[in-house]
C-alpha cells in the first residue's frame, strides 16, 4: 500500500489557499546559500517498477519537495557514485568518502564547500 503523500493531506486539511499559504511561508525561508536553499537530488538508483515505493524511497527528514514549473538554473554541488565516492568541481576540485561511515572530517569538508558554495 502507497503511503499518503503530503501534499495530498495538506490539501484536504487546509484546501488549496492554505496550501498555497503554506507554500508561500515556506519559499520565505529559502536562501540561495547555507543550508537552507533549494537542491535537488537525482538517485544514483534510477526509479524501478519492480521495487515498492516504501523501499525505493524511504521517509526523508521532511525536506521541501518543489515541482518545477520553469526552466532553472542549478549549481551542481557534487555527484556521489554508488561506492559513496563525492566528486566535487570545486573551485578546487576534490574528492571525499560519503558511504557508510564516513570520516568526519570528509562530512566537514564537505559541510564547509556547501556553506561557501
Amino acid at each position: 500500500m502507497a503511503r499518503r503523500h503530503v501534499h495530498d493531506g495538506v490539501m484536504a486539511e487546509r484546501g488549496r489557499t492554505g496550501y498555497l499559504d503554506l507554500q508561500g511561508r515556506a519559499l520565505a525561508t529559502i536562501a540561495p546559500k547555507g543550508p537552507d536553499r533549494i537542491v535537488k537530488v537525482i538517485p544514483v538508483t534510477p526509479h524501478s517498477t519492480a521495487m515498492k515505493p516504501s523501499d525505493q524511497y524511504p521517509m526523508g527528514s521532511g525536506g521541501l519537495q518543489w515541482t518545477l514549473i520553469r526552466p532553472c538554473e542549478f549549481l551542481m554541488a557534487m555527484a556521489v557514485d554508488a561506492n559513496g565516492i563525492a566528486a566535487v568541481a570545486g573551485p578546487p576540485p576534490f574528492s571525499v568518502f560519503l558511504g557508510e561511515t564516513p570520516s568526519y572530517e570528509d562530512r566537514a569538508r564537505v559541510a564547509r564547500y556547501l556553506d561557501a558554495a
